[in-house]
C-alpha cells in the first residue's frame, strides 16, 4: 500500500472534506448570527448575557442577563430579584387601564371582583373609632428626602387594629406598607356609616307646633298647667319643648312664664305649666313648639 498523505483517495481526503464543511457551516451560522439574528427551534442558554434589539421565546429565554434594545417577548418570565423600567412613567395608558396588584408570590395581575371568584361573608364596617383617629402625616422618605408624600402611617394603622390597611412580608409577618385600594373601601364604609346615621337622625326629627287660644285669667304669680296633645305621635319622648304666652295682639307678654313638665312628657304629648309675675287676662295665647332630636 502507498502513503495515503500522498494520494486524495487515501483516508485524509474525506477528513480534509468534513474539515472543510465544517469551516463553511461555522462561516454560514457566524453570518447568520451577524446579519439576521439567532433562531432555534430548541433551547437557547447562556451563562452570560444574551443581548440583542429583539429577543423572542415560545417557551423560555434563559441567562444571568438578557436584554433587548426594543424586547423581550415569550410567554412567561421569572425574574427573582427585581423587574426595572425606567420608561413606564412615561407611558400614559388610555385604553380602559386597571390598578395591577403583586401576590405573596410576586405574579403580576389584576384583583377578582366577581361573585364568580369569591365565597361572600358578612357585612363589612369600619371601626368609626379607630379609623376617624388615624392622624394623617406628611413624610420624606429616609434613603431619598425629595419622595414626599402625606398619607397615614402603616404602622399606626396596625397600632391602632386595622390590619384590613396594613400590607405585612409574607415571609416573616412585618408590615412593609398601607393598602391604600383598601383605604378607599375604608373612607366609603365610614361615609356611608356617617351618611346613614345622619339620615336616621333626620327621619327622626319632627317638629310640631300646638296652639291654646283663650287662656284663662291668672293672679299676680298664679300658675295653670295645660294639657298638649300632638297631632303626630313621636318616636319616644326624647324631644324639645319651648313655650311662650302672646297677647290677643301677637306681642310675646314678659312677666310670663311657660315650660314642659318632664314628668308629664310623653310620646303623644306633654303638660305645659304657665307662672305669671304678673296679673294675666283672660283671653291670651299660649303657643307651645317640640322639636325631636
Amino acid at each position: 500500500m502507498g502513503d495515503p498523505t500522498k494520494s486524495g483517495t487515501g483516508i485524509l481526503g474525506p477528513i480534509r472534506d468534513v474539515q472543510r464543511r465544517i469551516r463553511n457551516l461555522e462561516k454560514a451560522v457566524r453570518l447568520r448570527l451577524n446579519v439576521g439574528g439567532l433562531f432555534a427551534t430548541g433551547d437557547v442558554s447562556a451563562g452570560g448575557n444574551v443581548t440583542g434589539a429583539y429577543v423572542a421565546a415560545y417557551a423560555g429565554v434563559s441567562g444571568l442577563f438578557v436584554r433587548a434594545v426594543l424586547g423581550i417577548t415569550g410567554r412567561s418570565g421569572t425574574f427573582t430579584d427585581s423587574v426595572q423600567s425606567p420608561g413606564v412613567r412615561q407611558n400614559i395608558l388610555t385604553n380602559v387601564p386597571v390598578q395591577m396588584y403583586v401576590d405573596a408570590d410576586g405574579n403580576f395581575g389584576i384583583a377578582a371582583s366577581t361573585r364568580a371568584k369569591k365565597n361572600i361573608g358578612s357585612d363589612y364596617a369600619v371601626d368609626m373609632t379607630k379609623f376617624l383617629n388615624i392622624t394623617l402625616k406628611n413624610w420624606a422618605y429616609k434613603d431619598n428626602p425629595s419622595s414626599v408624600g402625606m398619607g397615614p402611617i402603616a404602622d399606626d394603622l396596625d397600632a391602632a387594629g386595622l390590619r384590613e390597611f396594613v400590607i405585612y412580608s409574607p415571609i416573616d409577618g412585618s408590615i412593609q406598607g398601607v393598602r391604600t385600594d383598601m383605604l378607599i373601601v375604608g373612607l366609603w364604609s365610614a361615609y356611608v356609616q356617617s351618611r346613614a346615621s345622619t339620615l336616621k337622625r333626620i327621619s327622626n326629627q319632627s317638629h310640631q307646633v300646638k296652639t291654646v287660644t283663650n287662656m284663662t285669667a291668672l293672679a299676680l304669680g298664679g300658675t295653670k298647667a295645660y294639657p298638649i296633645v300632638w297631632d303626630a305621635t313621636f318616636v319616644d319622648a326624647d324631644y324639645l319643648v319651648t313655650a311662650s304666652v302672646y297677647s290677643s295682639a301677637g306681642i310675646p307678654l314678659t312677666g310670663v312664664s311657660a315650660s314642659c313638665l318632664p314628668s308629664a312628657r310623653t310620646a303623644t304629648g306633654c303638660t305645659v305649666q304657665v307662672t305669671s309675675g304678673v296679673t294675666l287676662l283672660a283671653g291670651q295665647t299660649l303657643v307651645v313648639e317640640a322639636i325631636h332630636i
